[in-house]
C-alpha cells in the first residue's frame, strides 16, 4: 500500500506545482480514506472543480466504456453534476463524429 501512495506523490511532483504537492501533503490519513474522498481531495487540491470532473468522466466513459471511476454515484449527486457529465459525454461523442 505505501507504494502506492509513494507513485502517486511521485507522479504529482513531476507533474503539478508545489502548491498542489503541499495541499496534498497537508491531508491527514490519506492512505485510509475511501476512493471517492481520495479522488475528491485530489481535485480540491489541484484546483479541479466538481463539475468539471463530472465533465471529464462523461467524456471518459464516451471513450472508454463504463467503470466505477466514471460511474461512480458521487457524480449525479446533484441535477448540475448530472448535466456536466451529459455534457462532457455529449462533447466526446460529437467530436468523434467529427474525426470520422
Amino acid at each position: 500500500m505505501m507504494a502506492k501512495n509513494d507513485r502517486l506523490t511521485g507522479y504529482l511532483k513531476r507533474r503539478f506545482t508545489d502548491s498542489g504537492i503541499e495541499a496534498l501533503a497537508n491531508l491527514a490519513d490519506y492512505a485510509g480514506k475511501s476512493e471517492a474522498e481520495k479522488a475528491r481531495l485530489l481535485r480540491h487540491a489541484l484546483g479541479e472543480s466538481e463539475t468539471e470532473h463530472a465533465r471529464k468522466m462523461g467524456a471518459d466513459y464516451h471513450a472508454n466504456g463504463p467503470n466505477q471511476i466514471n460511474c461512480h454515484f458521487t457524480l449525479f449527486a446533484t441535477r448540475e453534476l448530472s448535466q456536466a457529465w451529459e455534457q462532457g459525454f455529449k462533447e466526446a461523442k460529437q467530436n468523434k463524429e467529427e474525426r470520422e
